[in-house]
């Protein structure tokens, strides 16, 4: 089945959803919008993503990116001032200081790899 390209010139308002609003946006640079009208990179995505079987991955408060199955927060990507937490499930499982040092298990990692507990 061949693919037919669709003009900018039909796409200069966007495509619209049942309520008028504007639903996708493809602008001059061939970026594509979801949710916005002026998408500033190749696609963004004004709200959640959804795959699969009830995956989605969504932004949270601040800077955070959830990545979540079904009602369950498996994985929360936090960047809070220099620093990159990933929790799961609400516990905190590895953190990134702003000096670069990773800590398992450890909130305050002062060398490049800090563990606490046992490492196999």
């Amino acid at each position: 089945m061949a693919l037919t390209k669709i003009t900018r010139a039909i796409l200069d308002t966007g495509i619209s959803d049942s309520s008028d609003a504007t639903a996708i946006t493809i602008d001059s640079n061939e970026n594509v919008g979801i949710g916005t009208t002026s998408p500033a990179e190749k696609l963004e995505v004004n709200g959640n993503i959804k795959f699969g079987d009830g995956h989605t991955i969504g932004d949270g408060a601040g800077d955070n990116l959830h990545i979540t199955s079904g009602t369950s927060e498996n994985i929360v990507i936090d960047s809070l001032g220099g620093i990159t937490v990933i929790s799961s499930n609400g516990t905190e499982k590895a953190r990134f200081d702003a000096s670069g040092n990773l800590g398992i298990a450890t909130t305050s990692p002062s060398v490049p790899l800090e563990v606490n507990g046992d490492v196999k």
